[in-house]
């Protein structure tokens, strides 16, 4: 543990660092000769900016809440309380405070800050049983513990300056998860990265916690390499090139890819790489176009849709499906003068017929409404190789329903 004070004089409302290095730790504050520790109640990235200028440290100034730095010695006192800076001032003294020693607080409160971008040390942690420079489970170090990182909003430009940071290549970091460790995580949450900051802490990023519930599969890998892959793909089971079961080349083999978390901006991605329109694409899940064999390569596919390829994308590696929740796509052609959407029930698959014509939506009459006009219906919503049971409600001014399953 490192302790830092600015001046060898000891006035009121010096502060120091504790529990970190020369530009991070747990905020110290002088007062009625002693040393006392800031509760985090209302402090911001504010007062954690004045005090890193106090500090004479340059660059982004972030608070850390919850004694993230250790707690202050059980002897010494809480001196600040619900700390509200405006930016002008000359030190954390002159901003709005509770009176001096008033608080209701605890020293599992104590406030800490990161002054400047490279503060907190990160690395990649081996992995898989793989120990590698460039590729591992990304760690934070916080009250001298390493801990993961774990989050479902984790992209790219996350990754790139993770890989920046650690002085690794940045063109093209893949990321995926894997269960945590039995060790602390300490951070959890959505992360803000345009991708050209030199370190996390640049980015706008969760608080520092301990003990966070994460569940398992959230850890973030990363890995920090200068090539971009390339992945094949094609379309298996469809009536028309169009339509299939997606299978990816991974490995010198194809594999299948597995539907959980399939959704549409998946499919877009699918028929962009394939060169067919991406705005109209489908996703199918279940097996729709038939089971595939081998490998499945890719679980939990989460495209946003603007993706080049699937390799884009975040996604697993490992799963824990078979080969009857292969996914699928069907990728339209041109779009045509109407669409179909299925309403009314909280189920994909079945519910209340309309149509988009002329610019707005519409239903249609179950006159002659046969299984023949079902199964259309079902195949252009997603669903064409599953049984199809048409279902008439026979009461006045009613629209007719489709169960496509």
């Amino acid at each position: 543990m490192v302790s830092t004070t600015v001046a060898t004089a000891q006035t009121t409302g010096d502060i120091r660092l504790v529990g970190g290095n020369s530009s991070f730790g747990r905020v110290e504050i002088f007062y009625n000769n002693a040393w006392g520790t800031v509760c985090d109640d209302g402090f911001s990235s504010m007062a954690a900016n004045i005090a890193c200028k106090t500090l004479r440290l340059p660059g982004r100034a972030y608070s850390i809440a919850a004694a993230a730095f250790g707690e202050g010695a059980s002897t010494s006192a809480i001196h600040l309380d619900e700390v509200v800076c405006t930016g002008g001032e000359a030190d954390l003294s002159h901003c709005q405070h509770d009176p001096w020693d008033i608080n209701d607080c605890t020293h599992g409160e104590d406030v800490g800050i990161v002054c400047g971008a490279g503060a907190v040390p990160l690395r990649l942690a081996p992995v898989d049983g793989i120990s590698n420079s460039t590729y591992g489970r990304l760690q934070v170090q916080m009250r001298g513990t390493w801990g993961d990182v774990c989050s479902e909003a984790f992209d790219r430009n996350a990754a790139r300056v993770v890989c920046r940071s650690l002085g690794l290549p940045v063109a093209y970091p893949i990321i995926r998860t894997t269960p945590i460790s039995s060790g602390a995580t300490w951070l959890d949450g959505t992360f803000r990265c345009t991708g050209n900051e030199t370190d996390l802490m640049g980015c706008s990023i969760p608080p520092f916690e301990q003990d966070i519930d994460c569940f398992d599969g959230e850890a973030i890998t990363i890995n920090c390499t200068a090539t971009v892959p390339t992945l094949d793909v094609r379309l298996v089971g469809g009536n028309v090139d169009t339509e299939g079961r997606v299978e990816v080349l991974t490995g010198g083999t194809w594999g299948t890819v597995c539907d959980d978390n399939w959704s549409n901006q998946d499919a877009a991605v699918v028929c962009h790489m394939l060169g067919f329109p991406a705005a109209h694409a489908r996703a199918t899940m279940g097996g729709v176009f038939g089971e595939g064999s081998g490998d499945i390569k890719f679980d939990e596919v989460q495209c946003t849709g603007n993706e080049n390829s699937l390799i884009d994308c975040r996604k697993d590696t490992t799963n824990d499906c078979d080969h009857s929740e292969d996914a699928g796509v069907m990728c339209s052609g041109a779009p045509g003068p109407t669409r179909v959407r299925l309403v009314g029930t909280p189920r994909p698959y079945e519910g209340r017929v309309e149509i988009y014509h002329n610019g707005q939506w519409g239903t249609m009459c179950d006159d002659d409404a046969d299984i023949n006009v079902a199964k259309v219906l079902c195949r252009e919503i997603g669903y064409p190789r599953y049984v199809t049971v048409l279902v008439f409600v026979r009461k006045p001014h009613t629209k007719p329903l489709y169960t496509c399953k």
